[in-house]
């Protein structure tokens, strides 16, 4: 047998089903709501598809006769524009022969004044050149009329000297100096190398005779001064200096003389 606190009076029992079925019946409205939100979607999603499939798509075919619209179109713009040159040719006015011919003489003497010009230039060209070449052939007649004068001359001044030196040979004329009061000497040799005499210029000169015991031979020896005075005529005479006629003439050339030997 149960008490009274086991079972609870039926005023509490009352008030927590009213709760529990409350909320079985928000649970279902819930549930329908959702329902109705998916369904919503859905028919949204079928709205959509079956709008797709109610366009149409234009077909290859459609799309080509598209392209042959823009060809057409083109040619018949390149039509209108080829008709609008022929329409301006028709409105521009005719020609008439006496122009015609006016204009080919035209042309035909503008094409001879060139010509002309052109052959009168070359002309000039040739007469130019010409001219160049006439004054370097004057240049070079004057230049080898010049070189051969000086041959000439130098030829001259070489006989002048040759012939002195023939006019002055002592044929191998010898001097003695007395012992003690001998002059500043040079050799045969070293008047060679050192004022630039061969042995036959110096044959117009006397010379002192010196044995040469230890080689059994003679040697040449000529008064320095006497060389170097022949030295300087030689100079001289070898590039025309005249003179030597009187004594005056003779310091004079042998002064100018000195004058080139240094300056070499």
């Amino acid at each position: 047998m149960s008490t009274g606190a086991d079972t609870p009076p039926a005023s509490q029992g009352e008030p927590m089903a009213a709760e529990a079925q409350h909320l079985e019946v928000v649970a279902k409205s819930t549930k329908r709501r959702h329902s109705g939100i998916a369904d919503v979607e859905e028919a949204s999603n079928v709205s959509e598809d079956a709008t797709d499939a109610a366009t149409p798509k234009p077909s290859p075919n459609k799309r080509r006769r598209k392209d042959s619209g823009l060809v057409a179109a083109d040619e018949a713009a390149r039509q209108s524009t080829h008709e609008d040159v022929v329409e301006a040719d028709k409105k521009r006015k005719p020609v008439s022969k006496a122009a015609l011919e006016a204009a080919k003489q035209k042309e035909k003497e503008e094409k001879k004044l060139m010509l002309a010009a052109a052959k009168k230039l070359r002309q000039e060209e040739r007469a130019a050149l010409k001219a160049v070449r006439d004054a370097k052939k004057k240049v070079e007649e004057v230049e080898r009329k010049k070189r051969k004068e000086q041959r000439a001359q130098k030829k001259a001044w070489k006989k002048a000297w040759e012939d002195y030196l023939e006019e002055h040979n002592v044929d191998g004329e010898t001097v003695d100096w007395t012992e003690g009061e001998e002059p500043e000497c040079i050799t045969q040799t070293d008047a060679g190398k050192v004022y630039g005499l061969k042995p036959s210029e110096l044959g117009c000169l006397r010379h002192h005779p010196k044995v040469n015991f230890k080689y059994g031979n003679t040697t040449k020896l000529f008064n320095e001064e006497e060389v170097r005075r022949l030295a300087f005529r030689k100079v001289a005479m070898l590039v025309g200096v005249k003179g030597g006629e009187t004594a005056e003439e003779e310091d004079e050339l042998i002064s100018q003389g000195r004058k080139l030997w240094e300056e070499r």
